[in-house]
């Protein structure tokens, strides 16, 4: 389109540069014998000087003022003439606005289409970016309430970990002796740590009697001895053994009686305390009871944990 407009612009230049204005010498023979009796005198003096011509075809420049006066005289059009030119141009002039005006108007559709589809995108844009915003708070809440389970993880953390890590003394059955020559009846029960990190400061009581059934409902287990004191230390895994005895001597009817199973059986009981390596104070009560029997010629025993004073913190 642009070169067609330079290209027009060109022919027309061309043509305005080697066009000239045309006056018609070839007069016609009504205009050739018109007078100039018509003309005043002041008319005649600007047609060119001309006073005492007396008809147009004396003076063919006369022909120029007779096309222009008001005078009925002959009138010709000629084609290439500058007031035709002039015409022609003005012609193109309004053809080129039109088609610039036809352009123009699609311009203004185009503009006006591009302005919607701005605008829907704009908001299509804007809905895609309350959603991101959405997601990113969602994303946000998350992300701190992972923070605050950290935390609370964190500070649950060493409390767990020492529970899991600390260590756990327990009291084994052990073995146990029935009274004979040179004997008394005694136990030998066992301090083991089942955790996995030392106990510190290990300290227990020992206690043990023959108790007959009928005792047992209303007997409180309590330490009737000295609280052996010290700051041995247990290692995870390892085991301590302890011995009680007991402290009366029965006669060989009374053996015979316990050995029997008639009514009495052995008991051992007591408390270790210990410290854990993370500064934890513990402690374990335990309560042993031994059954004797005969085997034939030998006498064995059985064992089990008394229902009370089993326990450990």
């Amino acid at each position: 389109m642009r070169k067609i407009g330079v290209q027009i612009f060109i022919v027309c230049a061309l043509i305005l540069c080697f066009g000239s204005p045309q006056c018609n010498d070839q007069l016609s023979p009504t205009l050739k014998n018109e007078p100039l009796a018509g003309f005043t005198h002041d008319q005649r003096i600007r047609i060119n000087g001309v006073g005492a011509a007396t008809t147009v075809a004396e003076h063919p420049s006369l022909a120029v003022w007779a096309r222009t006066s008001g005078d009925a005289v002959e009138k010709h059009w000629e084609f290439f003439s500058t007031e035709a030119w002039l015409v022609y141009l003005t012609g193109l002039l309004a053809l080129i606005t039109g088609f610039l005006a036809l352009y123009t108007g699609k311009l203004y559709r185009a503009t006006v289409q591009l302005g919607k589809e701005a605008q829907s995108n704009g908001e299509d844009q804007g809905k895609k970016m309350e959603a991101s915003i959405r997601e990113a708070t969602r994303a946000a809440s998350a992300m701190e309430a992972l923070a605050e389970a950290t935390k609370s993880n964190a500070l649950l953390l060493p409390d767990m970990l020492s529970k899991q890590m600390r260590a756990y003394l327990q009291v084994e059955i052990g073995q146990a002796v029935h009274q004979a020559v040179g004997i008394k009846f005694a136990a030998s029960p066992i301090i083991v740590n089942k955790g996995v990190t030392p106990a510190k400061n290990v300290c227990f009581t020992l206690n043990a009697a023959i108790l007959s059934s009928n005792m047992l409902p209303n007997f409180m287990f309590e330490d009737r001895g000295e609280k052996t004191i010290n700051d041995a230390g247990l290692a995870a895994g390892q085991h301590f053994i302890i011995s009680c005895i007991v402290a009366e001597r029965y006669s060989e009817a009374e053996v015979a009686d316990i050995v029997d199973q008639n009514d009495k059986s052995l008991f051992v009981w007591g408390t270790v305390t210990y410290d854990d390596v993370f500064g934890g104070a513990w402690k374990t009560d335990y309560c042993h009871n031994y059954n004797f029997f005969r085997d034939g010629e030998k006498i064995g025993f059985n064992n089990y944990y008394f229902q009370r004073h089993n326990g450990s913190t």
